[in-house]
């Protein structure tokens, strides 16, 4: 049996050319970032599409094109899908940023799955804490729709 679980940027398939030029200008450097406030990437796509899986390709691989090493993306992981308190979550946030490890690349890297499900004020409150600096944020959603511009 053949894994076709995608190891990299270049083993995933893009909806569309925008898109895929968009995240090899990022990981190649011709379009800076994070910077001026931009930190944050919106993956979205029907279920099973590979939006989570990508998240972490993409912090792993941006982390090594910055000067890291394999697996030195300092990554936390949260299932908006699953959270009780959302403000817990963004204690857990800050104490990540605040007290993680830095990274050859100096960033801490975040990912929001399920980001749709947060109600509109949560997803408020998360672009509030979005406003830092060092920081990537990779939001996740099925449903575009549902997340606040």
């Amino acid at each position: 049996m053949i894994d076709f679980t995608p190891k990299s940027t270049n083993d995933m398939v893009f909806s569309n050319t925008t898109s895929k030029t968009l995240i090899h200008n990022i990981l190649n450097g011709k379009l800076p970032f994070p910077k001026n406030g931009a930190c944050g990437l919106l993956f979205y796509g029907v279920y099973g599409t590979g939006k989570t899986t990508y998240a972490n390709i993409f912090c792993n691989e941006f982390e090594i094109i910055r000067g890291g090493q394999q697996g030195t993306a300092n990554v936390l992981f949260i299932n908006c899908g699953i959270i009780p308190s959302f403000s817990k979550i963004i204690q857990t946030c800050e104490g990540h940023y605040n007290w993680a490890s830095l990274t050859y690349s100096n960033l801490v890297y975040f990912i929001f799955d399920e980001v749709d499900n947060l109600k509109v004020h949560e997803q408020r409150w998360l672009k509030s804490f979005m406003n830092k600096e060092n920081i990537v944020c990779i939001l996740t959603t099925n449903h575009l729709n549902r997340v606040d511009d």
